[in-house]
């Protein structure tokens, strides 16, 4: 990863240091071999089929609903007794896709082999920080739908621990469902940090 991209993942780290401890994402994923590495750094996304219906109207209110069950499954579980409990809900499983899921077990399979360094994750991608109080989300707006494509972008103001930031979700619609494909932090900021790019380059280096 080049040095801004390094320099854009510490300061979002750093937004909330004032809150809870910090968060680690619920549930890990198995590892995977080298060559799924090589397969994450194909920007490419491979949508498996397109959604039975072709209303954009429609379709924005079908990804609209989606974001909102995705985010108001993140505030039900980065609650206060998070680290309290011994099981959490794996919501990269639960709402991502292929792509995402793919992308996600190269990178902590490259931190798995580092030795004394800090590794890519330096905030929680689901709460925007490593820590979490007063989760919120509101304006949830369809941005743009390709329901042939089977693609969509919802914006939201996403709130935590007193601090707004704009957020932009991507999905595609894979195994008859709309999964997230990729989270984009600051989009209203000059330098926004869009998470999988950012994984991408990371697994590049």
């Amino acid at each position: 990863m080049s040095m801004n991209l390094f320099l854009i993942v510490g300061a979002a780290a750093m937004l909330f240091s004032s809150c809870q401890p910090k968060s680690n994402n619920a549930g890990e994923l198995p590892g995977i071999t080298d060559s799924a590495i090589t397969a994450a750094a194909d920007t490419s996304r491979n949508v498996k089929e397109a959604p039975a219906f072709d209303d954009e109207l429609m379709a924005s209110n079908e990804v609209e609903k989606k974001v909102r069950e995705v985010y108001d499954k993140v505030i039900a579980t980065y609650t206060p007794d998070y680290f309290e409990r011994k099981d959490h809900v794996n919501l990269d499983k639960l709402f991502c896709s292929d792509d995402w899921l793919t992308t996600l077990n190269a990178v902590k399979e490259k931190d798995s082999k580092l030795e004394g360094e800090m590794g890519f994750f330096e905030a929680d991608y689901w709460v925007m920080g490593q820590d979490f109080d007063k989760l919120k989300a509101e304006n949830i707006k369809a941005e743009k739908v390709l329901p042939e494509e089977g693609k969509a972008s919802v914006t939201l103001d996403w709130y935590n621990c007193g601090n707004k930031k704009k957020l932009r979700v991507d999905l595609v619609y894979e195994n008859k469902d709309w999964k997230v494909d990729d989270l984009t932090e600051g989009i209203d900021t000059d330098e926004p940090l869009d998470w999988k790019q950012a994984m991408k380059e990371y697994l590049k280096e």
